[in-house]
């Protein structure tokens, strides 16, 4: 198996546009290749919050094929699109060429590309996704605030609890993680509640600790942050999905 490097790259003033690499290499990087998977344009802009924090980040996972066929490998990531400042959206590709190649091309002229993941109504802020698979499913989680009350999705400032509306997690699986994907889950608050946390969901996203994994043997587990804001207070979750 090929070894497999994620790289973004964007401007020092964390405004974009980003663009999404990927770095393979058959021998422990004395020599690599690098592909582009996608680009997107810069972050939305929010007092309080680090730099970059609301930018692109993209996670790489691994579908096992049977020899002599390909492991396949499936990235997933979130991206703008339009103008800078636009909320960005959740998106996935795959490669059988362990990464030599992507199902949908990059595309200078016109990105992202990928397919999109999330059913979220538009103007949904979305971000911190990951992947992983097995030889029969693909699962991606992701954070995004389509729960804010009324339909009003803006995040004004990640230092001030409460004004980057609703959080929560979702996933979504694939047999292949390209085609015909499930309907989407949220994943439950922990309860008893904390102080950023109701029914509907979190306060804010609490950093960019997102991952997930399976053990090979069907189980799934994922590992998230929420809190009050990028500033307050905030605690780890985990699940076995």
């Amino acid at each position: 198996m090929a070894a497999l490097l994620l790289i973004l790259s964007s401007n020092n003033t964390g405004k974009g546009p980003t663009t999404y690499y990927v770095i393979q290499s058959n021998n422990l990087f004395a020599t690599h290749n690098i592909t582009t998977v996608d680009e997107g344009a810069g972050e939305p802009i929010v007092s309080g919050a680090g730099w970059d924090y609301w930018g692109g980040s993209i996670q790489i996972g691994i579908q096992p094929k049977t020899p002599p066929a390909n492991d396949r490998v499936i990235v997933v990531y979130n991206a703008g699109a339009g103008a800078n400042g636009v909320p960005e959206r959740i998106y996935t590709k795959y490669s059988d060429t362990l990464g030599a190649s992507w199902n949908i091309p990059y595309n200078s002229s016109s990105w992202p590309n990928g397919t999109q993941v999330s059913l979220a109504p538009q103007g949904v802020w979305h971000g911190f996704p990951s992947v992983s698979g097995n030889s029969t499913i693909v699962k991606v989680i992701w954070m995004d605030n389509r729960a804010s009350a009324g339909g009003n999705y803006t995040c004004t400032s990640s230092s001030t609890t409460g004004k980057c509306g609703v959080w929560n997690v979702y996933m979504r699986s694939s047999a292949d993680g390209a085609t015909n994907w499930s309907a989407e889950t949220r994943m439950a608050v922990p309860t008893p509640y904390r102080d950023y946390q109701t029914a509907p969901g979190f306060d804010h996203p609490y950093g960019d600790y997102t991952e997930t994994v399976n053990d090979g043997a069907g189980n799934f587990y994922g590992i998230w942050a929420e809190g009050e804001s990028y500033v307050g207070n905030g605690d780890v979750y985990y699940s076995k999905f």
